[in-house]
């Protein structure tokens, strides 16, 4: 911000200081040159307060996303424990289905 203000303060003032033009002309100088003469403090007030509330915004949706990315992914997470378990109840059940059958063969002889 102090180097935008400074390329102000020389783009307005640098050509007044060069010469000293004639009063007619001297109106013509009283209209900034430089682009960038509308950063007064209250505009730069003004941008730097545009720029926090944009930063507040941002912030705000950057937390919702991290908090459905933590919903997402406990969801991902809830599935493929629930698949784990089914798996594992499946395995389970065939093991006792082949103990059972053993068992019952064991009992026959």
């Amino acid at each position: 911000m102090p180097e935008t203000l400074e390329r102000h303060q020389r783009c307005s003032y640098s050509a007044l200081e060069a010469s000293q033009p004639a009063k007619e002309t001297q109106l013509e100088w009283s209209i900034p040159i430089c682009p960038l003469s509308f950063f007064t403090y209250h505009s730069v007030h003004s941008l730097k307060q545009n720029s926090y509330q944009e930063y507040l915004k941002l912030k705000s949706k950057v937390e919702v996303l991290q908090r459905l990315r933590e919903i997402f992914w406990g969801k991902i997470w809830g599935i493929w424990v629930q698949r784990s378990l089914r798996q594992l109840e499946h395995q389970l059940d065939k093991s006792l289905k082949q103990i059972r059958s053993t068992k019952i063969a064991c009992k026959r002889k």
